[in-house]
Order: structure tokens, then sequence, then C-alpha cells
């Protein structure tokens, strides 16, 4: 597949994100927004997520030659798959 559109990308995301137990429906979905420091992902929903997102657009992206404080972000994590 090719790259995705960020926007569908980080719009696939926020509705992921949106349908667990821990989403504050009164939060605006900002880029600085920390998917696992601020308890809205455990590590393991956070593996979810990845292989959510791998699946539905195809991708597999290799976050090892990243910092965890840029792709734990909402922002850091679609520009991570969005050049993937």
């Amino acid at each position: 597949m090719s790259m995705p559109d960020a926007q569908r990308l980080k719009a696939f995301v926020v509705k992921r994100l949106s349908s667990l137990p821990t989403w504050d429906a009164q939060r605006l979905p900002d880029d600085g927004l920390k998917l696992v420091g601020a308890g809205l992902l455990d590590s393991l929903g956070f593996l979810e997520l990845m292989t959510d997102v791998e699946q539905e657009f195809g991708l597999q992206c290799d976050f090892s030659s990243s910092e965890p404080e840029v792709f734990t972000t909402l922002g850091g994590f679609v520009a991570q798959f969005s050049k993937a």
C-alpha cells in the first residue's frame, strides 16, 4: 500500500482511542496527547494499537530507531506510521 494520508491515519487512531474506557470524551485529540504516559493506553494497549494500524493500512513501522517520547504521543505515533 502507498503511504497513508496522515489525516486518515490520525482519524483512524482517534476513532480507535475513543472506543477505550479510558478515553475522556471532553478531551480534544491534539498531537501532544500522550498515549501511554497519561494512562490512556498501557503497554499492551499500545501494541494492540500498533497492530490495528499495521493491519488497517498494510504497514510495518520500526519504532526501535526513535525515542519513546517521540512516538508515544498522538502526533508522533501518526508521524512514525506516515513515513513507514
